[in-house]
């Protein structure tokens, strides 16, 4: 879902995104805001919890 909205604001994917970041060290802050923006749109949330019927 990241990588779609990544792609539909950007037109990079979601994983370039990130690649980019880690290239530059955290200095280009307009990456830094993108990638921040995608993760409050969709954090991601794992559980564990087992379903019991």
């Amino acid at each position: 879902m990241r990588n779609k909205l990544s792609i539909k604001l950007y037109n990079r994917n979601y994983v370039s995104l990130l690649a980019a970041s880690q290239k530059s060290n955290s200095v280009d802050k307009n990456i830094q805001e993108k990638i921040k923006l995608i993760r409050e749109k969709y954090p991601l949330l794992l559980s564990d919890a087992e379903i019991n019927n």
